[in-house]
């Protein structure tokens, strides 16, 4: 497998820098954002962006299943299906913000298993990487979550506040009062600090497939632990609740407060 893992990565960070760069014509640039079913914006760079993905994906990988954000699911009952996300973190792109990322995971439908992340910020020129039993790596370096620590002293990185405080103000009072240093970000960019050692802990709300996928390899290469608000593995039919901790120690914790009080899920 690990032939097969390095094959798929090369071509995963090849087609990554492909997308990231036929999207940044588009940043800061006046464009029609369409809202979707869900009430998410999509733009033209989304779909382009997934087209392209799409199109060189099936051209070196023609076994291989492809779920997208913008165009759904095709080859689905494969065994190895590639998940992406053209530009995640779309509010962030419209609104001149650097830190949207195309996101690419692989996902073995056997293991049931997210085997290989690539998340690439092309308006910041980074691109990290993982594969499952060969690390996770920030261009050519390593990648390594923080020593552990209490969560009362812990930097925790909440995504998605503004839509857990419409649902339950009460679940950011308690991690305030719980954390170290509690900090409201967005998009993918959070993980990697936390693979890095920068942050302690993530919390996210209201995600899919294609948002934590990528995520999920980075940052266990890393040494960190990443779980749905219960604790369980995240899978393709997870409730889009992510808790992530730089070890085992700080993730129980996290539980802990999270689990006071479930957030309604959207």
């Amino acid at each position: 497998m690990k032939n097969d893992l390095s094959l798929y990565l090369e071509e995963a960070l090849r087609i990554s820098s492909e997308a990231g760069a036929g999207a940044m014509p588009y940043f800061r640039k006046p464009l029609d954002v369409i809202s979707k079913e869900d009430d998410s914006p999509v733009t033209i760079a989304d779909r382009r962006t997934e087209e392209l993905i799409r199109q060189r994906l099936s051209e070196r990988f023609p076994d291989c299943g492809i779920l997208g954000e913008e165009f759904g699911t095709v080859r689905g009952d494969s065994r190895m299906l590639w998940i992406v996300d053209p530009i995640d973190g779309t509010k962030s792109f419209i609104s001149g913000m650097p830190l949207f990322s195309v996101l690419v995971a692989l996902f073995d439908q056997k293991k049931g298993q997210s085997v290989l992340g690539v998340l690439t910020f092309p308006a910041v020129g980074e691109q990290y990487a993982s594969t499952v039993g060969q690390g996770a790596w920030f261009g050519e370096h390593g990648l390594n979550t923080a020593e552990s620590k209490p969560l009362s002293k812990a930097m925790v990185y909440v995504n998605e506040g503004d839509r857990i405080l419409a649902r339950e103000d009460d679940l950011l009072s308690r991690l305030n009062a719980h954390c170290g240093v509690m900090r409201f970000s967005y998009d993918a960019y959070s993980y990697c600090l936390l693979a890095g050692g920068h942050v302690d802990a993530v919390v996210d709300y209201g995600l899919k497939p294609y948002d934590y996928m990528a995520a999920v390899p980075l940052v266990e290469e890393a040494g960190g632990v990443i779980t749905d608000w219960q604790g369980k593995p995240l899978t393709l039919e997870s409730d889009g609740r992510v808790a992530a901790a730089s070890c085992p120690a700080v993730h129980e914790e996290l539980l802990q407060v999270l689990s006071v009080d479930r957030v309604a899920f959207l």
